[in-house]
């Protein structure tokens, strides 16, 4: 089976790059961190003032790749446990799911309601923790 990560693109647009961003549901900031690159320099690229490197479109495939498979997991994840679980925060999400805690929150509130499309269960938050009142 053919990936997305199989066959990067030599080239990628702004356009392409904003629009793979934001379906990913990160912010710039975020996805800047993740792929490892200067956020001035990735709101360059989206705006068009500087080329779309192909590294840059590589490293974005991978996320993709990632999202995918974790779209997959926390499907699977779900349905077992009658619900779609997501996060308020990012450390509240580092918590649960470290290994992808430089994606975060707003990234996995994307995956659940795309799993929630798929699979029509209902999506929740984790219990908060207690605050003590003194």
């Amino acid at each position: 089976m053919t990936t997305k990560t199989d066959i990067p693109k030599a080239q990628m647009t702004d356009a392409e790059l904003r629009a793979t961003r934001e379906n990913l549901g990160m912010p710039i900031r975020e996805l800047a961190q993740v792929l490892n690159v200067p956020e001035d320099s990735l709101t360059s690229m989206e705006h068009g003032n500087i080329p779309v490197g192909y590294d840059i479109a590589v490293k974005l495939r991978k996320v993709e790749q990632v999202t995918d498979d974790y779209l997959d997991r926390l499907s699977d994840e779900s349905q077992k446990r009658g619900f779609i679980e997501t996060y308020r925060f990012n450390a509240e999400m580092a918590a649960r799911v470290p290994e992808l805690s430089s994606f975060g929150s707003m990234w996995h509130r994307n995956c659940a309601l795309r799993v929630q499309y798929e699979i029509n269960l209902p999506m929740r938050y984790p219990p908060r923790a207690q605050r003590i009142v003194i």
